[in-house]
């Protein structure tokens, strides 16, 4: 499969490990999201026992509902832009 990112099910946490090894599995989304975004949706292979199940989305939130700081654990870039003129800046994110 092209798809590099994994989530694979820790049945220790009963939690999924999103893991994007590469800097070609990185998840861009576009302008101002880097700022707004609270959740997004990851599109992975299912990795469970060391089987691989396929591609499947997993809701993942990125931000703190309640001050609107990025949780542990979920790193994400910011990328200033510049859209059209040196005037009108839109940020981009990256996970």
């Amino acid at each position: 499969m092209a798809l590099e990112t994994t989530a694979t099910y820790s049945e220790e946490t009963d939690e999924f490990d999103i893991h994007s090894p590469t800097l070609t599995s990185t998840k861009w989304w576009p302008g101002c999201m880097a700022k707004t975004a609270t959740h997004t949706i990851v599109m992975a292979r299912l990795i469970i026992k060391g089987k691989d199940y396929g591609i499947h989305g997993f809701i993942v939130q990125l931000r703190s509902l309640d001050n609107h700081m990025p949780l542990p654990g979920s790193p994400f870039l910011l990328a200033l832009s510049l859209a059209f003129s040196l005037t009108i800046t839109t940020l981009q994110g990256a996970l």
